[in-house]
């Protein structure tokens, strides 16, 4: 029998953050990593995303992503659970087109 605690110091201990970054695109080749950064809100990370994509030169061609990632402190590193869940592309009249990426389907029985 226990009286809880337990439980509650495993949940306190998870934590999310959101991973960003912007890939840019500059003529034939491949993309090149931008300005990238983390949050421990994913609005704020939208939010930087955009700003980023729209402060991009007129013509530039880029895409973002953004990834949560799942930590637990006071653990040895591990590799962590992370998933991409939103993309981004600045569109040719630099508005901000945003894709919410669906999860992983479950492995097959």
């Amino acid at each position: 029998m226990t009286d809880g605690k337990e439980d509650q110091i495993t949940a306190a201990a998870v934590n999310e953050v959101y991973e960003w970054e912007v890939l840019v695109s500059r003529g034939p080749g491949p993309e090149e990593l931008g300005p990238c950064g983390t949050s421990r809100f994913q609005a704020i990370a939208v939010a930087q995303v955009t700003g980023q994509l729209r402060d991009l030169p007129a013509g530039t061609r880029a895409r973002a992503r953004i990834r949560r990632r799942l930590f637990t402190f006071a653990v040895p590193p591990r590799e962590e659970p992370t998933r991409e869940i939103l993309t981004a592309e600045l569109g040719a009249d630099g508005i901000v087109i945003w894709t919410q990426v669906p999860p992983p389907s479950p492995p097959a029985d």
